[in-house]
């Protein structure tokens, strides 16, 4: 892509060009456990990254049948470029057993995955979050999120 500037200085108003560092595209994201093997479904997300600055979307679901072992805390992969710093965002999540609906997600330094929090406490007051596990998952669970962080 070229940077064309018109204005005072050149009689063209060619100034230059400017490689932007643009680019759009699918990723295929999972439920993944810390410790966890079997299957649990999957969706095509959606990003788009300008610079070093990644903004990715998704919508989320388990199989109709989660099979396997699954521990730790559960976890969406497959994020198409490494977290370079960490990063947040909410989570709305549907078809969840109320104490363990995700309503966070963490993206780790260095990583391609974000874990799933949930509130520690059923007092709305109380802010802490604590890992959501991944042996809860049950088929339909959903999560939609979406995350802008940096590369």
């Amino acid at each position: 892509m070229s940077g064309i500037i018109g204005g005072a200085g050149s009689k063209s108003g060619v100034i230059g060009t400017t490689e932007l560092d643009y680019e759009e595209g699918t990723w295929d994201a999972t439920y993944t456990g810390a410790s966890a093997t079997g299957t649990a479904g999957g969706r095509t997300g959606r990003y788009t990254k300008i610079g070093n600055v990644v903004v990715a979307y998704v919508s989320l679901y388990s199989a109709s049948t989660v099979s396997g072992t699954w521990t730790g805390q559960l976890r969406v992969s497959g994020f198409p470029f490494t977290f370079l710093e960490y990063g947040i965002c909410g989570i709305t999540s549907g078809s969840w057993a109320t104490d363990n609906a995700p309503q966070r997600g963490f993206g780790y330094s260095n990583q391609t995955y974000m874990g799933l929090l949930k509130h520690a406490s059923a007092d709305a007051r109380n802010n802490n979050m604590t890992d959501v596990d991944s042996s809860a998952l049950a088929q339909y669970d959903q999560v939609y999120l979406t995350v802008t962080y940096y590369v």
